[in-house]
């Protein structure tokens, strides 16, 4: 009769055992970690949370019926301002700068400007001393007169020369004004208030009577005007 030994009977027993056991841990871990995941899973599913919203009071407000039309704006004074004296330019306002009336918006070397002042001063002075030589001369001649021993011709000389000598002296007035005036000009000023848009010369170079110096526009004084249909005229 075959005998089995007791070791090997309580073997199958020991191993039916064992796979209890890891069976009955496998179910607790997945009973553990199984509600985290479903959990997690969930908020995903769920997204971010929703933004915060403010809530105001509705008011009333009346508002005024519009409408658009295509138009332009123009400035009512845009000059070209050009030089009245001839020079080297020494300064010129910079693009964009804002000028009132009467601010210089450029200078010219005035040195030529001041030496035909200086002469037209000294014409003045020499021809107004001659004028005035002349006129004491025919006042003395003429009080002398023919029993003095001078003749009518001489007297008539004298006094046609002081005449010539008098308008000689007002022409050389009408240069010292001339020249007085081209010296002023070496300060190139405003005509009115407004903005430096352009500047078409710089320092150094030599400009003649004309030439552009800046573009100046008055940026207060302006002009709108715009294409509207009959329709729209009519609502208004």
């Amino acid at each position: 009769m075959l005998r089995i030994p007791r070791t090997l009977k309580k073997r199958p027993l020991l191993a039916v055992a064992g796979v209890l056991a890891l069976a009955a841990g496998g179910a607790f871990v997945a009973g553990v970690f199984q509600p985290k995941a479903d959990a997690a899973q969930a908020e995903a599913s769920q997204g971010p949370p929703p933004a915060p919203v403010r809530i105001a009071e509705a008011v009333a407000t009346e508002l005024a019926p519009h409408a658009g039309a295509p138009g332009s704006v123009v400035s009512m004074s845009d000059s070209d301002i050009a030089a009245a004296t001839p020079g080297p330019v020494l300064w010129a306002a910079d693009v964009g700068a804002e000028v009132a009336k009467g601010d210089v918006l450029a200078r010219i070397d005035p040195a030529d400007a001041v030496a035909s002042r200086d002469e037209a001063r000294a014409d003045v002075g020499r021809l107004a001393a001659r004028a005035a030589q002349l006129s004491k001369l025919v006042e003395r001649y003429e009080g002398l007169g023919v029993e003095g021993g001078e003749s009518e011709a001489t007297i008539d000389g004298l006094r046609a020369d002081r005449d010539a000598a008098r308008h000689d002296l007002a022409r050389a007035r009408v240069a010292l004004r001339r020249a007085e005036t081209a010296l002023e000009r070496t300060e190139v000023r405003a005509p009115f208030a407004g903005r430096v848009v352009a500047r078409r010369i710089d320092a150094g170079e030599y400009v003649s009577p004309g030439a552009t110096l800046v573009r100046l526009v008055n940026t207060e004084d302006l002009e709108v005007t715009a294409r509207a249909s009959d329709a729209l005229l009519a609502s208004v």
